[in-house]
């Protein structure tokens, strides 16, 4: 049986370590102090990003993969 630790942030019903939820104003927010820079994620398919897309945000692909696995582990990701 697996255990849940209850003092874990849920995500989408499911606790994952290191994982929080913001609101959408929180969000803009922070985008607005300047935060995020080069680490807001969509996860959308193509066709959703050429629709609409938050100023800043880009589209996951393999290549952000290989991107994001660079980066310092305490570095702050959004993914939308």
């Amino acid at each position: 049986m697996d255990v849940i630790d209850k003092d874990l942030p849920v995500c989408h019903d499911h606790r994952v370590a290191g994982v929080i939820e913001i609101s959408a104003t929180e969000l803009a927010n922070q985008i607005k102090a300047g935060a995020f820079e080069d680490t807001l994620f969509d996860v959308r398919t193509p066709g959703e990003y050429e629709v609409a897309r938050i100023a800043g945000g880009r589209l996951l692909d393999e290549e952000l993969v290989a991107h994001i696995e660079t980066l310092d582990r305490e570095t702050p990701l959004v993914f939308f």
